[in-house]
């Protein structure tokens, strides 16, 4: 397959789809309200490129053979992040949560969504280009979750923020390194990011 092949290939796709995006919303080159729009474009071309290279329903997480041995793992790992991102919320980062959360249609409906998405794109698609770039899967997952954090910066942070959010990175990479699964990682994300923007954690551009 090319990508797997051409070294130089790997990088620029790792650029251009991971890191020029969030730098040119970071500096307002690409306005805030567009972001959705930039996830959408660079989801398609990811997924075109799977197609491309002829990437099966396995290689793109979409797996049923590992679905039960997995499901005990992704469920403590979902009920011990929740946990703490909920704990750190309220006593360390003593954040506000959303009043009458129902009502707010970014929260209702596009959490789900937008998780499930960034799992395709970080981990089922990211993850397997990084390892045709290195060969250590120690910087695999590193790489993985700094480049998870960066889609982020586009949002009012600080560096505690920020760093959580890397945290979280590694975390989910390596829970995808050991069972990856697309499908309970996205449901285990969506638990995470549900309660990450209860509290206001992805709700407000830097600019506002």
């Amino acid at each position: 397959m090319l990508f797997e092949n051409l070294l130089i290939l790997n990088i620029l796709l790792v650029v251009f789809l991971f890191v020029i995006p969030p730098l040119l919303f970071y500096y307002n080159i690409i306005g805030y309200r567009y972001r959705l729009f930039a996830l959408g474009l660079i989801a398609i071309i990811a997924v075109h490129i799977m197609f491309v290279e002829n990437w099966s329903l396995h290689d793109m997480g979409l797996r049923l053979d590992n679905f039960v041995p997995s499901i005990i793992p992704y469920i403590i790992f979902t009920i011990v992040g929740s946990f703490i991102i909920i704990l750190l919320s309220i006593l360390i980062l003593k954040r506000k949560h959303i009043v009458h959360w129902w009502t707010n249609r970014h929260l209702v409906l596009l959490f789900v969504p937008i998780s499930f998405l960034q799992e395709l794109l970080f981990r089922a698609f990211l993850m397997p280009i990084l390892h045709n770039i290195f060969t250590s899967v120690f910087i695999v997952v590193l790489v993985n979750a700094f480049l998870f954090m960066l889609i982020h910066i586009i949002y009012k942070h600080n560096y505690i923020d920020l760093l959580l959010v890397f945290v979280e990175g590694i975390l989910l990479a390596t829970m995808y390194l050991y069972y990856p699964n697309i499908i309970l990682i996205g449901l285990a994300h969506s638990a995470h990011n549900f309660i990450a923007e209860y509290f206001n954690f992805f709700n407000q551009s830097k600019y506002k």
